[in-house]
């Protein structure tokens, strides 16, 4: 009988290599517990997954002989040690004849250690991490509000696209964030083969049309509203709104004619579609967005500093960060902006955002050889992508 998970997701059965076999439940409430957790020790993971209530919260009451079972379980994993077995013997594999081990998460590419502190008895105790890829598979549980917001939180140590979200999230609302952000990536994990062996860098084209698509869809059903709620306005509240000098600008239209125009007039008040847009989030999410079809040889670098803007902010992500965001992060902000500049065919007033110039670049600008030129860290022709 299969031991249940405190997390549940949208995956199918055997959709996740890492959660194939009978430690499935383990594994799946050991990347959750990190998720949440941020950096955390085995004993920091069995704790929690022992005693986490979904409703009560995080609450460690536990003996030691209480969750060492379970700590014991989690170091096989994360060390690749912990073998299938069946009827307390182990399962050898019928070619080799060698005993099956489960699936390990670090080697698989989800979970990562950063840091290595020693315990009161002077022993080296490993810290573990989710890594972006392990972070794209929590996207996939079915979090509350507060988890999300932990996993979020967390994630945007290591992940820029993570720290873009979290900005817009402490900007707006958590349930804004799900709609925008997470719901879609969701959409495009359930057809991906990220998590059985596929090339997580192939789907980021992905997830930023789905992105777009939600913010579209959201625009669409806000302007919708908007002129249900203008319809539903009687002629006497058009009528009051005309005045004499409006009726001078149409001196021959009959005052029925000038009630519609009123009404058309605010139809299209893009003032006012914009002024709905910020109450409902979309203005903060597009004040985070920075893109241009000619962006600026340290454009990457800026939008680092943008979103990191202290440097104790970013020394998890400089360390550990993935080296192909730059490729995510363009897409997904190409996407945004287009979507919203090309809303009803550019009824909108848009207005690009500009990056100040990195401090890479100004240090390089500073340090330079008169006719030399030295290339930037995170430099790359994105005209193309």
């Amino acid at each position: 009988m299969k031991k249940p998970s405190i997390f549940t997701t949208i995956y199918p059965e055997k959709f996740i290599d890492a959660f194939k076999g009978k430690k499935q439940a383990n594994i799946q409430n050991l990347l959750g517990s990190i998720a949440i957790l941020e950096k955390s020790q085995t004993s920091d993971m069995s704790k929690f997954a022992l005693s986490y209530n979904k409703t009560k919260g995080y609450a460690s009451r536990l003996r030691y002989n209480d969750y060492f079972p379970l700590q014991n379980n989690y170091n096989k994993l994360l060390s690749g040690k912990s073998f299938q077995t069946h009827g307390g013997k182990k399962v050898l594999d019928p070619i080799t004849q060698e005993p099956k081990k489960n699936p390990d998460p670090v080697k698989l590419g989800y979970v990562i250690i950063i840091d290595r502190p020693y315990s009161t008895k002077g022993i080296p105790t490993p810290q573990y991490f989710l890594t972006l890829k392990g972070f794209f598979l929590i996207t996939g549980y079915n979090l509350n509000s507060d988890e999300l917001k932990s996993m979020i939180n967390n994630a945007s140590k290591i992940s820029l696209f993570f720290c873009f979200i979290k900005k817009v999230m402490d900007d707006y609302s958590i349930s804004f964030v799900r709609e925008i952000f997470i719901k879609p990536i969701q959409k495009v994990l359930l057809r991906s083969d990220i998590f059985q062996g596929g090339n997580m860098n192939f789907y980021f084209g992905n997830f930023a049309d789905a992105i777009s698509e939600a913010l579209s869809k959201k625009m669409k059903a806000i302007n919708k509203k908007r002129k249900e709620d203008v319809n539903k306005k009687p002629d006497s509240y058009f009528s009051e709104k005309i005045t004499k000098e409006y009726m001078q600008l149409h001196p021959t239209r009959p005052f029925s004619d000038l009630v519609r125009i009123k009404k058309r007039d605010e139809l299209q008040d893009t003032a006012n579609i914009v002024y709905q847009f910020l109450l409902t989030g979309i203005e903060s999410l597009m004040d985070n967005v920075f893109y241009s079809d000619k962006p600026k040889e340290d454009w990457y670098d800026s939008l680092v500093d943008h979103f990191y803007p202290k440097e104790e902010s970013k020394v998890l992500f400089l360390k550990f960060g993935y080296d192909s965001e730059n490729i995510l992060m363009n897409k997904v902000m190409q996407s945004l902006s287009q979507t919203y500049a090309y809303f009803d065919y550019g009824i909108l007033p848009y207005k690009e955002n500009k990056l100040p110039r990195s401090k890479a670049w100004k240090r390089h600008q500073k340090f330079k050889r008169k006719g030399s030129r030295t290339k930037l860290r995170n430099e790359i022709d994105l005209s193309n992508l």
